[in-house]
């Protein structure tokens, strides 16, 4: 391998480092609730939960415990039956953005909530 490629790469490396450092800057300060989710799929490819990835302070201060690790139908069944579980699925799976707002009433949790995903 070349210097200028050693250079090149280390380069790319702290450019890299330092934009997510200003990611998590934004996401951690952030006055709303953000998590980040990852399907989860059965033996048929089939979205049956989503994991929760990482969340923020402001997501963990509303849930009032820690949500990050968590599944979302254990954390919150209800998402389910109103039918926002299936939202996201359908998001996942067409591409297309998901963007309302909800009273959410289940789960312990009663409050309105702006939807994006």
């Amino acid at each position: 391998m070349s210097a200028s490629k050693t250079l090149f790469s280390s380069h790319n490396c702290s450019e890299l480092f330092e934009s997510t450092k200003l990611l998590e800057a934004v996401f951690n300060t952030s006055p709303l609730a953000l998590h980040v989710l990852r399907s989860v799929r059965d033996s048929e490819e089939k979205i049956i939960d989503f994991d929760i990835v990482l969340t923020n302070t402001t997501s963990e201060a509303m849930a009032g415990r820690q949500v990050t690790g968590m599944r979302m139908l254990d954390g919150w069944p209800h998402t389910k039956e109103i039918g926002l579980f299936d939202r996201f699925v359908r998001s996942v799976e067409t591409g297309e953005p998901v963007d309302f707002e909800q009273y959410y009433e289940g789960d312990g949790v009663r409050s309105w909530f702006r939807w994006l995903a």
